[in-house]
């Protein structure tokens, strides 16, 4: 559909280092799955779709430097997520997800986003990751994230 050749366009951009096109081309997804909405209602995968959305505007934000853009589209990003969950159930993609935004919000404060409290969305971050790691031994994924959770965070190193 319309919505993902604006996400092409937005990972064209993104690629290419022009952060600004590519948040521009991921608001006219997020408008597009918007509008989809209001006309066909809500599912557990348009929910997805909306959630993504919202994650890559706030990444695109982010690398742009625009935390206050970044916050708020991730905490969209966020709601959505606890919504489908809420109506949907909980499931290992939308954990995932779920985990993912979080390690995303986290990294505000990880760049000097003082309006962020880092510590606590990754303290949510790992406790779906550790969930995750328990239920699907056998996806990697999962372990290795915690692992890189570990790693110090910018500027940790600086302040030992």
């Amino acid at each position: 559909d319309l919505s993902v050749s604006f996400d092409n366009v937005g990972n064209a951009a993104s690629a290419r280092g022009d952060f600004a096109a590519a948040q521009a081309a991921y608001a006219r997804s997020l408008e597009t799955r918007e509008r989809l909405i209001a006309v066909h209602g809500e599912n557990r995968e348009a929910l997805r779709d909306l959630s993504v959305s919202f994650d890559k505007v706030g990444n695109a934000a982010r690398a742009r430097g625009d935390f206050a853009a970044s916050r708020g589209a991730y905490a969209r990003c966020l709601e959505t997520m606890e919504r489908l969950i809420a109506e949907y159930g909980e499931n290992r993609e939308a954990l995932g997800d779920l985990a993912s935004a979080h390690l995303h919000v986290a990294a505000l404060a990880g760049l000097g986003d003082a309006d962020v409290d880092g510590a606590s969305h990754r303290q949510q971050a790992r406790t779906l990751l550790t969930r995750l790691s328990m239920a699907f031994p056998d996806i990697a994924v999962y372990r290795d994230q915690l692992a890189q959770m570990d790693q110090p965070e910018i500027g940790e190193h600086e302040q030992a």
